[in-house]
């Protein structure tokens, strides 16, 4: 079975005061449901990925949202691209149907009240021109990274080697099928967006901010447990690194633009010569701030119109180098518990 669209509010960690947010969760949910409701033709299925989320918490979603939400539950810490990926995947298998798009969404974030906005964004995905489809958000956008990304009321196509924040994302199913994941899952605490345009342009599929999308966006605050452990090493359960062969995370190299895990280095990307032949970048535009830096600068001469790419080989690289293998992390040994 083939459907419109996965949503995942993706959740991490506890609160000191769970009524607020569960409310939070709540909010979002009901942004979410709005355009469900409103949209009753196209095919959508919302679920939770909840990382160390207190069961109290969850109890009052389900009560609210009874069978519209199924929630998979993670009671170790993983990084939110982990999560997220485990819990597409899991979403495939356990309902026995795949979806043309999955819908990333961070928690603190509220959909607007734009009529068309799911039906714009579910006919791009299905037109099969795009990789990923970015909404906007009114706060902590990373625009500046762009550019030159002023009108908001346009579809704006980000241009290769271009980012900006990943807060609400749609990832077209041809994403996941090549290279195994929806998201890439290389990197900690923050990075993962210098690889957006090369994993979408590789596969010849264009990468956009839709235009008047805008969300609202608040910063999580209020945690036991700090936000940023959401994204960084300690977000790896400590019996699982011997599973997956994890470097201890002192040997993590830090250098500008990069929280790379699973003891790679800056040079994964600097020694795959196939890559940089066919346009492998490590690289946060040209209009960045000074702290990401600039790695390994793309050969702009590899992509041609809209940006797709013109070699072949350059999805293979962006495999490697982007995304992990069994080796580093085995997706079929996390655990989870479902909450129908």
């Amino acid at each position: 079975m083939q459907r419109d669209l996965l949503v995942v509010l993706n959740t991490f960690g506890t609160w000191e005061d769970i009524s607020s947010q569960a409310q939070s969760y709540i909010d979002t949910l009901d942004s979410v449901f709005w355009h469900v409701d409103n949209n009753p033709l196209l095919d959508v299925k919302v679920v939770i990925s909840a990382v160390k989320v207190n069961k109290e918490v969850l109890i009052q979603l389900k009560e609210k949202f009874l069978n519209r939400i199924t929630i998979f539950k993670y009671s170790e810490r993983y990084t939110v691209q982990v999560s997220f990926n485990k819990t597409v995947l899991s979403t495939i298998s356990h309902f026995n149907e795949d979806y043309n798009g999955y819908l990333y969404i961070s928690s603190g974030l509220y959909l607007p009240k734009i009529n068309n906005l799911f039906s714009r964004l579910i006919n791009k995905n299905n037109s099969n021109e795009y990789g990923i489809i970015q909404l906007q958000v009114n706060t902590d956008g990373g625009y500046d990274y762009l550019g030159n990304y002023n009108n908001k009321e346009e579809d704006y196509l980000v241009p290769i080697g271009g980012n900006c924040n990943f807060h609400i994302a749609l990832i077209n199913k041809k994403i996941k099928d090549f290279y195994e994941l929806p998201i890439t899952d290389v990197h900690g605490f923050c990075s993962m967006e210098i690889g957006l345009s090369y994993i979408s342009y590789a596969l010849r599929k264009k990468y956009m901010i839709l235009g008047n999308s805008e969300c609202k966006h608040i910063s999580s605050t209020g945690f036991e447990e700090s936000n940023s452990d959401r994204h960084s090493w300690a977000s790896l359960p400590s019996e699982l690194g011997e599973v997956i062969g994890y470097i201890n995370p002192l040997q993590e190299l830090f250098v500008p633009g990069s929280h790379l895990l699973w003891g790679r280095t800056i040079d994964t990307f600097l020694n795959d010569k196939e890559g940089i032949e066919s346009g492998l970048g490590y690289y946060s535009g040209k209009f960045v701030i000074d702290w990401n830096g600039i790695i390994l600068p793309h050969d702009e001469s590899k992509y041609g119109d809209d940006y797709l790419s013109l070699d072949p080989r350059l999805k293979e690289s962006v495999k490697r180098n982007y995304f992990t293998n069994k080796n580093e992390i085995n997706y079929d040994k996390i655990n989870y518990t479902i909450y129908e």
